[in-house]
């Protein structure tokens, strides 16, 4: 086994999301503040009446997969490899025999799993398409990138609801830590389905209009996809290829807390919920040597949901005490997904990046949760070194991941 390296930097990130493809496109609709809902197809109506959510427009794989090939990969493995593709563009090639994927999803590729379930009970697996069942498994994703990227090293796949994403950095930092590859593609990808839509509206969850992250008079969250892939290296190794370091993966924490905890319907998580999620932040600065005080922004996932926006506050006011650390999310500007936990870490990327803070829009004038005294509703500028990342989960899950500004 390789020893340990000293530290885990993002050298790549490749970006999908409901502002377009890469960071610039994220960057700028952040800092512009608008919401991306658009008007559903019909086939996500409830009852005849529009539905809205953030979807991704175009997904660009021509030129990067054969039409062959093409027409064996579902829409959320698409995705995945459009980032994927974006996040390993700057740097040299994987080494395609040692270097692994860990992907995280919440939802998996729900269509291709709709479909199947509807014809084995239409007709029985003899009429059953083949192909469907191994384009519904849960690693999917994590499969087609090792098969399409070459990539025969270390491989896994991580569901756990709304903090699949944040626990899937956590397990790749870990595994390079312990040796496991010399690199890795870790990424999170959900998609926007009917199936989806229906099942959040039947919850309560969904607003009627814009969402509005930590507002007292949010009313649900707008339901978006996306994927995210970052190219994560020991430190060491990027240094001595020199390869620039966009960020430092300096500490992870994770724990659970109340697993009845339901984020859509509870005014706020029960006190177990709140523990977990100040635990998991306390986890990651200890890990890192940092205090509370050396936080200069925290990304937190706050999307209009009127139990995980209240969950999120109630922890940040006990992390942080009375201190107004500044809090923002990017959620209500591109919308939510089980797997936006890497798509906080790239808008963390954007603002340690710019030494800007974006807005979490759509406040409004009712004001934020009074939990938050540092909520940020308006861009400002900002002398940024460590961003905190924060999700919760339906279910009790909290993680955090401090990420120091990249040399």
């Amino acid at each position: 086994m390789r020893s340990a390296p000293t530290g885990v930097v993002i050298t790549g990130v490749g970006v999908l999301s409901p502002a377009g493809r890469g960071m610039h496109a994220l960057a700028e609709r952040l800092y512009r503040g608008e919401c991306l809902g658009r008007e559903l197809p019909p086939v996500y109506s409830a009852r005849g009446e529009p539905q809205a959510g953030a979807s991704v427009t175009q997904v660009p794989l021509e030129g990067l997969v054969s039409p062959e090939r093409l027409r064996r990969i579902g829409r959320l493995s698409r995705m995945a490899l459009v980032a994927a593709h974006d996040a390993l563009a700057e740097g040299a090639a994987l080494p395609s025999d040692a270097a692994g994927v860990v992907i995280g999803t919440g939802l998996g590729a729900l269509e291709e799993t709709a479909e199947l379930l509807r014809q084995l009970g239409d007709g029985g697996p003899s009429v059953a398409s083949p192909s469907l069942f191994p384009a519904s498994v849960m690693n999917v994703v994590a499969a087609q990138l090792s098969m399409e990227l070459g990539l025969q090293g270390y491989q896994t796949t991580v569901n756990h609801r709304e903090v699949s994403g944040e626990l899937a950095l956590l397990v790749a930092r870990d595994a390079l830590r312990l040796g496991h590859a010399p690199a890795l593609l870790v990424g999170a990808v959900d998609e926007l389905t009917p199936a989806a839509h229906h099942a959040y509206r039947r919850f309560g969850a969904l607003a009627d209009g814009p969402p509005r992250p930590y507002a007292v008079d949010r009313g649900g969250q707008l339901l978006g996809e996306g994927a995210v892939t970052l190219r994560l290296e020991p430190e060491e190794l990027a240094r001595g290829a020199g390869r620039a370091s966009l960020g430092r993966v300096v500490g992870c924490g994770s724990a659970s807390g109340d697993r009845s905890f339901r984020g859509w319907e509870a005014p706020r998580g029960s006190g177990a919920s709140v523990a977990a999620g100040v635990e998991a932040i306390r986890a990651a600065l200890e890990e890192a040597g940092r205090g509370p005080e050396e936080v200069d922004l925290v990304i937190g996932c706050g999307c209009g949901s009127r139990g995980l926006d209240a969950l999120d506050a109630s922890v940040l006011r006990e992390a942080f005490g009375a201190r107004p650390v500044p809090v923002t999310t990017p959620h209500g500007v591109v919308g939510t997904y089980m797997g936006a936990g890497l798509l906080r870490v790239a808008a963390a990327l954007v603002a340690l990046a710019r030494g800007e803070v974006f807005a979490a829009a759509g406040v409004g004038p009712c004001g934020g949760l009074p939990d938050l005294p540092g909520l940020v509703t308006s861009m400002s500028a900002a002398s940024l070194k460590r961003v905190l990342v924060v999700g919760h989960a339906c279910g009790g899950t909290s993680a955090a991941i401090l990420i120091e500004r990249g040399a």
